[in-house]
This record gives C-alpha cells, sequence and structure tokens, in this order.
C-alpha cells in the first residue's frame, strides 16, 4: 500500500515536472548578436528627454516602413507604454489591434520576464505590458526576444562612470524601485535580498554588497537629506523610480538607459536591415529617446 502511495506520488510529481517543462513560460532569450553599431545621430540622453518627458503622447508609437527607402529592408513598430498590470487598460486591446495590423515576424520585450504558469497567472498581473506581448507571440508563432543586453555587458558599460558600491546599490534595488508603483512588497528586506548575489556576480561588484543591512548604511551614509530637486529622501523602501531616484542613484539611471537605447537601437536597426518586421514593446520613454535615431538610420 506504501509503495502505492509513493510511486502514485512520483508519478504526479513526474506529471507535473513535464507540464512545466512543456508549457510554463520562459524569459524570451537575448538576441544573440544585434552588431556593432555606429550612429551618426545617438539616441537622446534622459537630460534630453527630461525636457519632453511631461508632453510627449502617451502611448508613443515609431512606425517606420524601412522598405520604401531599401526593398531588401523591413519593418518596425514600437509601441511605447505607460507601464501597466491593468489587465482591463484599454493599452492591451490598443496593443493587439496593432500587432494584428503589422503582422510581425519577430518581436521584442523589454526586460527579463522570468517563470509563469499559463492558466494559473495572468501576463499581464506578472509582466505588465510586456507578459501580454510576450502572450501574443507565442499565440501567433512569432519569434520573441527580450531587447535588453546581457547585464554584466551593462554594468560594464556603467562602471566607466561610477565606483563598484554605486554600480551594485543601482543594480540591486532597480528590480525593488521599478515594481513598488504596483505595491509594496510585504517585505521589503526578503525580496531584496533575492537580488544580492545574483545582481554581483559582475567581478567588479563582488563583495561590495553582501547584506540588507550594507545597504541600509550606504543609504543613511549617502542618501540624507533633500535630492537635487530639493524633496526629502526617503528610506529606499519607499522610493520608486517613477519620477527619479535620488542623488547619484539617478545619475546611473540615466546612464543604464541611455546604455540600454543603444544597444536597442542597435538591436532594431540590425533586425531590420535584415528584412525583419519588428514589433517592440516598452515603456514610452524609450521611443522617445531613439526615434532620431532610427530615422536617421532607416528613413
Amino acid at each position: 500500500m506504501i509503495k502505492k502511495a509513493l510511486l502514485g506520488i512520483f508519478l504526479l510529481v513526474l506529471a507535473a515536472v513535464i507540464f512545466l517543462f512543456y508549457f510554463a513560460w520562459r524569459s524570451p532569450d537575448f538576441y544573440p548578436a544585434s552588431g556593432d553599431c555606429k550612429f551618426s545621430t545617438p539616441p537622446m540622453t534622459m537630460a534630453d528627454y527630461d525636457s519632453v518627458s511631461q508632453i510627449h503622447p502617451r502611448p508613443f508609437i515609431i512606425d517606420i516602413d524601412a522598405s520604401k527607402k531599401n526593398p531588401k529592408w523591413g519593418k518596425v513598430l514600437f509601441y511605447g507604454a505607460t507601464h501597466t498590470r491593468d489587465i482591463n487598460d484599454r493599452q492591451l486591446a490598443d496593443i493587439e489591434k496593432k500587432w494584428e495590423a503589422f503582422d510581425p515576424n519577430v518581436c521584442l520585450v523589454e526586460g527579463r520576464l522570468g517563470f509563469l504558469v499559463p492558466g494559473l497567472m495572468d501576463p499581464v498581473e506578472k509582466f505588465g505590458e510586456m507578459g501580454f506581448v510576450y502572450k501574443l507571440s507565442r499565440r501567433d508563432g512569432v519569434e520573441a526576444f527580450t531587447w535588453e543586453e546581457e547585464l554584466d555587458d551593462e554594468i560594464t558599460a556603467v562602471l566607466r562612470k561610477f565606483k563598484p558600491e554605486q554600480a551594485a546599490m543601482f543594480y540591486i534595488l532597480r528590480p525593488y524601485f521599478s515594481n513598488i508603483r504596483f505595491g509594496k512588497p510585504e517585505n521589503p528586506d526578503e525580496y531584496v535580498k533575492g537580488f544580492i548575489e545574483n545582481r554581483t556576480q559582475h567581478p567588479q561588484l563582488q563583495n561590495t554588497i553582501k547584506t540588507v543591512g550594507d545597504i541600509d548604511a550606504i543609504w543613511n551614509r549617502e542618501f540624507r537629506g533633500n535630492d537635487k530637486k530639493g524633496n526629502p529622501i526617503k528610506d529606499w523602501r519607499e522610493t520608486s523610480d517613477e519620477y527619479g531616484l535620488p542623488l547619484w542613484l539617478g545619475d546611473i539611471s540615466a546612464e543604464s538607459n541611455f546604455v540600454r537605447n543603444e544597444h536597442l537601437a542597435c538591436l532594431i536597426v540590425t533586425l531590420v536591415k535584415q528584412g525583419k518586421r519588428v514589433f517592440v514593446i516598452g515603456g514610452s520613454s524609450h521611443p522617445v529617446c531613439i526615434e532620431r535615431t532610427l530615422v536617421s538610420e532607416l528613413k
């Protein structure tokens, strides 16, 4: 009887493992190579973007048919959304309408989406509009990639201007700062603990920050008083990146976004020049920042 019960449990576990292996979502892969782009018109810096951030439309959409210039080239539609995790957000219907009209053969999504079990987890509630577009790609058999570059490569670029301790602080806390707008975690310290080890694997970041206590010590040392706009700086547990980060964390964020936008523009140009129809989803600042670069390279 015990053997039968154990066999039954084993078979149930095996069935669950097989189900997860074949049906669970995994984050889209990095694109294998984006080339080495030298742009005559680079993306906006975040300082440039700040001057238009309050006046540009949302969503911000780029729609370029590069084949009008070169018949061998493809097209790009970049949907720059307002980040959402509301399954009833009107943007989602608009995204799907534009997706179907555009009929892409490759899509690029912002971020690393992580693990999701369809039917048990909603992609919008879990990953926002990025999850929704990934769902469309899986539904329609469209090849999908993250438009991010490998984290170590981004960190290497940021370290040209910032100290290892500063970079470690930013990359450990970035997921927290990005997600708190959707609700503060029940235990911020536990949430952040999960990022300390895997966000400090870069050779120059090892042994910089090891505990939440280290984060508190740096915060108390570096982020006292007011920010550059004269506003009181809150504890990191109450800080969101929705309206910018304080002091040098904001500077690192700006540099990180510039590096990401350069990589994104290069990736889009590479794919379009391969004749692809590329659908891109990301926050609205990104298409604003790279529009002039894409227009210069593809029109």
